[in-house]
């Protein structure tokens, strides 16, 4: 009988700090593509809803990876709490890129087999999933990376955080060299140093969307729902309109988790998640092949 199976393991990334992967799929001796999930800003593999969402996906017939970027702030030992203010505040855009280029080249070697056997996977087939600020991480590795052979994001960022914001903030900042985000659920005062507005100035022929999105030449699916109260349903319509092969699903009444919370102790999605899986699954099912 087909089960679903699941495996974690852990994996080097920026800076050597390690992070830790999970990976699940249907025993059913039939090579099935793979979507790999990026999380968002103050977010985590597991947060609310995402291991249901992943478990349903993998029912839908994919081999689905998360994990978590190496300085999202959680440790190998506590995977779902902010233990580690320091590496979150020194996190970057180029490290989260780093990091999901690391599972993408580590599920198309051979050590990945040491968690699922040949027959179940197809490593050829490859596709990313982001949400929120993962969301922009999985259009720019896209951008630039063959391996990857469609993409989705929900609810994505078409600009990058620091661009929300305004002259003075900035200037603060860049005075002080850091600046607080609170974590509204869990009341931390999260910094965010310097360094992520560095990254950016650095590298932003790689890093600014609005340059990079439209070099994304494989399907693409944007979305968002149109009750987003973190990102705006704008940024889809940026998305769409700068990506030339995207398709763009609004989701009547979705907020930004797409009725998603943290933690979530029921075994059954929400509706507007329903919605999220069934579309999102077909536009997988469409573009990656056996």
């Amino acid at each position: 009988m087909s089960m679903l199976k699941y495996r974690s393991f852990v994996l080097q990334g920026a800076n050597a700090r390690p992070f830790l992967c999970d990976l699940r799929w249907i025993n059913n001796q039939q090579p099935k593509p793979v979507l790999i999930f990026a999380h968002g800003f103050k977010g985590f593999k597991d947060w609310g809803h995402f291991n249901l969402i992943a478990n349903t996906l993998a029912h839908k017939g994919f081999v689905v990876i998360k994990f978590n970027f190496s300085h999202n702030g959680t440790t190998i030992e506590h995977p779902d709490e902010f233990v580690d203010l320091e590496a979150f505040g020194h996190n970057t855009y180029s490290k989260e890129l780093f990091d999901l280029d690391v599972v993408i080249t580590y599920v198309q070697t051979q050590e990945i087999l040491q968690h699922i056997p040949s027959e179940e996977i197809n490593t050829e087939q490859i596709g990313l999933i982001g949400h929120s600020r993962g969301g922009a991480i999985v259009l720019l590795q896209t951008a630039k990376d063959k391996r990857v052979k469609a993409v989705c994001t929900w609810a994505a960022v078409a600009r990058l955080a620091h661009q929300w914001w305004d002259k003075a903030t900035i200037e603060q900042w860049e005075k002080e060299g850091v600046l607080y985000v609170l974590n509204s659920r869990t009341g931390q005062k999260m910094p965010l140093y310097i360094d992520l507005l560095q990254d950016f100035r650095d590298n932003e022929e790689r890093l600014n969307l609005e340059r990079v999105a439209p070099q994304i030449e494989v399907p693409t699916l944007i979305v968002h729902g149109d009750k987003d109260e973190s990102v705006p349903v704008e940024h889809a319509y940026l998305l769409h309109e700068w990506i030339p092969r995207s398709q763009c699903l609004i989701i009547e009444g979705a907020n930004h988790t797409f009725g998603g919370r943290h933690p979530w102790k029921v075994d059954a999605l929400p509706s507007a998640s329903q919605t999220l899986v069934e579309r999102t699954s077909a536009f997988f099912l469409q573009h990656l092949h056996l």
